[in-house]
């Protein structure tokens, strides 16, 4: 292989392996803030409730997302969809912090419900992107990736 197309294979797989992380680092960071979010919703059994909403969201567009790939473009659900996802992630927090009780927790839920969406549909282009490629098997970084996600935001940090 020439060094040109060394150099350019390893930036896809440095690319593919950022969008692993991306695919799912929103619902890893969901999970390390469960107590966070137990403790801005007391009332509710947030472990349970949280990843129902979840795993609606993610797998009515799994199914669905054949459909919106014939109306929107590969780089539009991508872009789009990590965009989603990063605003998401921000307004989780902020959102428990000042809506609480019921109103705020059924808030949560929905922007849980959207995220969950986000991710089947960034998750599902990543990967249709990623078969394109099929001799550089950049879907190997690409699932490395996610579990990378996992391991970043399930290690526990030192203790003091």
């Amino acid at each position: 292989m020439a060094r040109g197309g060394m150099k350019a294979k390893q930036m896809g797989n440095f690319m593919f392996f950022l969008l692993g992380v991306t695919s799912l680092i929103s619902w890893n960071s969901i999970l390390t803030a469960l107590d966070y979010f137990a403790y801005q919703y007391p009332d509710n059994n947030v472990a349970f409730f949280y990843p129902i909403p979840m795993y609606l969201g993610t797998n009515i567009l799994s199914i669905l997302v054949v459909k919106l790939a014939q109306v929107t473009s590969l780089e539009l659900r991508m872009y789009g969809c990590i965009i989603a996802q990063s605003i998401l992630n921000i307004c989780l927090p902020l959102f428990a912090e000042q809506l609480a009780g019921q109103a705020g927790f059924y808030v949560q839920l929905v922007l849980i419900f959207l995220l969950g969406s986000a991710n089947a549909v960034c998750q599902s282009s990543a990967v249709a992107f990623a078969s394109i490629f099929v001799r550089d098997n950049y879907i190997t970084h690409f699932f490395t990736g996610t579990g990378f996600s996992g391991i970043i935001l399930g290690t526990p940090p030192p203790s003091p």
